[in-house]
């Protein structure tokens, strides 16, 4: 019983391990950013299609615009202040 506890335990730190490896590759991937204003009639969607990876879908780019923002919804208001991944060179390989 004691030996079997040890391998899931071992198991558990593994897979936790793993998630922390990969949340930071994906946090490193988008490490610059551009700060920009919402104008009226903008969405988030938008904005993700303006200024993201064109090689890229857009959803994803919704994605780490909310992540990058700590926003819970796709609701952005005139004026706002909004934190923008500046798309890598590397997707015309």
């Amino acid at each position: 019983m004691k030996r079997w506890m040890a391998v899931c335990g071992l198991i558990m730190v593994m897979i936790l391990g793993f998630w922390a490896f990969i949340g930071d590759s994906q946090a490193s991937e988008h490490d610059a950013y551009q700060t920009i204003e919402v104008k009226a009639g903008e969405t988030l969607w938008s904005i993700a299609r303006l200024y993201g990876d064109s090689n890229e879908d857009v959803r994803k780019t919704v994605d780490l615009i909310q992540e990058a923002n700590h926003l819970d919804t796709a609701m952005i208001q005139p004026g706002q202040k909004l934190r923008v991944p500046i798309p890598s060179d590397e997707g015309g390989r």
